[in-house]
């Protein structure tokens, strides 16, 4: 007997057939793709493993971890390094064979499916042999780029400090009035690989004013030890310094200080000028050249007003007229270029109360006057000079610290270097089964409310104080014990070198999670158009989400007027 079948159900069943054909065929290439990375990643492993078992195998699954933007395992070992301060112990022959293989793979793989992943390694394995390059921004503020260009950069607001096309490392500032001609940095914000880190100096966005620090918006508490972030980085505070480290090795130092009554901070940056996408942002593309530091490539014509300043500055030319270059010169630089680099509520890394954004803390006819080193008197310069120089401050820094002097009289600030925490350090065999956490997750406020990107509270929690564990304590249940300190660097470890408590298994850091555009990561929030002049602080009603992390992308997503077009 013979079975008809329309037409229409023949489709169909061609259709389901089709399909279940395509599902044959795409499992068995996605479970080969996995399994061909691992077969790529296996010599990389082998190497670390024949190093240190412990530390190895740590380290490598920590690559894998940053090459695919996901959280890093737990430490097993007493050392509070990052994966990058990990790679730099690793000896040098065994550095340059696995860079080696990182670097094949990542030219073999470029527009395969692990391309991406593999480019990143390859970026984190290039960092060692990468010389770093710092910039600033302090004082009044004033700033020195990445590439050495020096300004004063007198405005107020939230702005772009740093930022990697890479997509993993962002540096936010905010700058507040003191008085109607200077401002200060009071609070930085920073996306470090996927983890939101604020430090504020003045104004808290919440009713803890305990501690400057927090973490996804949750107050941590430091008393001169090591925090671990999620994603690798870690916070070290010494005083009332907080240093922020990459786990692919940038670094951001804030020094919190008071003056007339007022927190503020001086904000030193550190980075790779390898750094795969280059760089953007108030401190310049760190290429080398510091004469584009301040170029926004929107075609201002600042460019023939910045060159004939620095062309005539100091030079035989009349006063009058370099002091007249030299205040058109800082109003391109705080209208234009500030404008540029300008936060807006989509992009912002900070923390909000109530009613704030990042409109609430601009003011757009700020300074009412440019104040420049030639108003002063010659006694007025060579007194804050000889005062600066006694510090050691000098090149290009020297200007802006008789600046801060002779006018709001504030110290010499001297430009901070970064303390290396593996100097010193000889590393001993460890057992597999200790655990080094934070000893809590960041507290939560029971009187927070959630507006902008701040999280609300579930309950409350006692805010944990992160203390050094003694000398010759334990870590986790393994009795390893710590390296005791010294200054003879023999077979000793740093003071920084010391261990938190673990906290329960259970207890999980919190992600943020951006939406790319152009590569570098975002916060999404609703997109509401910024006020465009303001004159005083103006209370900002729509509240933000939670800020949530992908993998960069070269996605489109809205940004706000704010946001210049080209530098998102």
């Amino acid at each position: 007997m013979r079975i008809f079948i329309s037409k229409k159900e023949g489709m169909k069943h061609r259709y389901i057939a089709i399909f279940l054909g395509s599902i044959s065929c795409i499992s068995p290439g996605m479970s080969f793709s996995q399994d061909q990375f691992s077969t790529d990643f296996a010599p990389i492993r082998s190497e670390l493993q024949a190093w240190d078992s412990v530390r190895g195998e740590w380290l490598s699954n920590s690559m894998i971890a940053i090459a695919k933007n996901e959280p890093i395992p737990d430490r097993t070992f007493p050392e509070n390094f990052t994966p990058s301060e990990m790679m730099s112990v690793v000896p040098s022959g065994r550095r340059e064979n696995i860079r080696a293989i990182a670097n094949t793979n990542s030219t073999a793989q470029r527009d395969r499916i692990h391309g991406n992943s593999w480019s990143r390694m390859s970026d984190f394995m290039d960092r060692p042999s990468c010389q770093p390059v710092t910039g600033r921004s302090y004082g009044d503020p004033h700033l020195s780029t990445f590439d050495g260009k020096a300004f004063s950069f007198q405005t107020v607001g939230e702005f772009v400090l740093a930022k990697s096309g890479s997509g993993n490392m962002e540096v936010q500032t905010r700058q507040k009035a003191s008085g109607t001609d200077f401002s200060l940095n009071t609070a930085v914000a920073m996306n470090v690989a996927g983890d939101r880190v604020c430090i504020y100096a003045d104004e808290k966005p919440d009713s803890d004013n305990s501690t400057p620090l927090r973490v996804e918006g949750r107050s941590v508490m430091l008393e001169n030890s090591t925090y671990f972030l999620p994603h690798g980085g870690t916070i070290r505070q010494e005083g009332k310094e907080y240093v922020v480290t990459w786990p692919t090795g940038e670094k951001v130092s804030a020094q919190l200080s008071k003056t007339s009554g007022m927190g503020f901070m001086n904000v030193t940056t550190q980075i790779f000028p390898c750094t795969r996408g280059g760089y953007q942002g108030l401190l310049g593309n760190a290429n080398g050249i510091a004469d584009d530091d301040i170029n926004t490539g929107r075609g201002y014509n600042y460019t023939e007003s910045a060159n004939r300043f620095n062309t005539v500055f100091g030079s035989s030319q009349s006063s009058s007229y370099n002091a007249q270059l030299e205040k058109e010169y800082l109003n391109y630089l705080a209208k234009d270029f500030g404008a540029y680099w300008r936060v807006d509520r989509m992009h912002s890394l900070f923390d909000y109360g109530m009613g704030q954004s990042p409109e609430y803390f601009t003011d757009l006819s700020f300074p009412r006057i440019h104040r420049t080193v030639n108003d002063l008197s010659q006694a007025q310069r060579d007194n804050a000079r000889r005062n600066c120089e006694a510090q050691g401050i000098r090149g290009n820094d020297l200007n802006g610290c008789i600046f801060d002097q002779a006018y709001i009289n504030l110290p010499p600030n001297p430009r901070p270097v970064f303390r290396d925490p593996t100097q010193g350090v000889v590393l001993t065999t460890v057992s597999r089964e200790g655990v080094k956490r934070n000893v809590n997750p960041p507290a939560t406020d029971p009187t927070k409310t959630r507006s902008g990107n701040v999280t609300t509270p579930t309950e409350s929690t006692p805010k944990p104080v992160i203390r050094p564990v003694k000398e010759g304590s334990t870590l986790g249940n393994t009795g390893t014990q710590q390296h005791t300190e010294s200054g003879s660097g023999n077979t000793k470890v740093p003071a920084e070198g010391t261990r938190t408590q673990p906290q329960p298994a259970a207890t999980k850091q919190p992600e943020i999670k951006t939406p790319a555009t152009n590569g570098s990561p975002t916060t999404t929030r609703p997109v509401t158009a910024p006020k465009q002049t303001t004159t005083a602080p103006v209370p900002a009603t729509t509240k933000k989400p939670a800020p949530t992390r992908t993998a960069p992308a070269n996605s489109g997503s809205k940004s706000s007027p704010v946001i210049a077009p080209g530098r998102l």
